[in-house]
């Protein structure tokens, strides 16, 4: 049980590294990305243009994820379950009968 533990726990900092190293490479994607957009809208519109085009998409991008952090959070926190009986009171009656036979078969 011990080797087993070990055994996921070293699967999932393999993957949380994993995770993390492209993360890493995928916010560098980005920077790349961004860079050459504002080069291209640069030439076409000019810096500033280029500029504010960039830091509205970035600033459309965090209100879009905002909101949706937001609209999709719980507000109330969810009622326990009722404990309901999952057996009905002829099954259960069926399976204590059903122990009781097989109890003394084996005596």
């Amino acid at each position: 049980m011990i080797a087993a533990l070990k055994y996921r726990l070293r699967v999932a900092a393999r993957n949380a590294g994993l995770i993390g190293i492209g993360a890493l490479f995928l916010l560098i994607a980005v920077g790349f990305f961004t860079a050459a957009g504002w080069m291209l809208l640069a030439v076409a519109y000019g810096p500033l243009l280029a500029t504010v085009l960039i830091g509205c998409l970035f600033a459309g991008l965090g209100l879009v994820f905002v909101g949706v952090a937001l609209r999709d959070s719980p507000r109330h926190a969810p009622h326990p379950a009722e404990a309901k009986p999952k057996t009905t009171p002829l099954m259960e009656a069926f399976l204590v009968g059903l122990q009781a036979g097989t109890a003394a078969r084996r005596r």
